[in-house]
């Protein structure tokens, strides 16, 4: 981590804090990414912590309660939450 930080020029504690993310599920990082994160998600509940988990993740951070949302209005879900994968 410290040479990571020395060639991006952050401390090293910024890195600890960013690499966290990167367990994130990938439609969550997708939503985020788009602007679509649930109005009660901030990054300083991210770093408060999150379960490794997705299904897990998707269930405390809120993104379950969306899905079933969207179900129930009968809105289309995306088409492939996770582009690395295809279906």
């Amino acid at each position: 981590m410290t040479e990571l930080a020395n060639q991006n020029d952050v401390t090293q504690r910024y890195i600890a804090r960013i690499i966290k993310l990167a367990f994130l599920a990938p439609d969550i990082l997708q939503a985020a990414l788009r602007g679509q994160l649930p109005s009660d998600l901030s990054l300083e509940r991210l770093n408060a912590g999150f379960p490794l988990d997705w299904d897990e993740q998707r269930r405390v951070l809120g993104f379950s309660r969306r899905a079933e949302r969207a179900r129930a209005s009968g809105a289309p879900g995306p088409a492939n939450p996770n582009p690395l994968i295809r279906p």
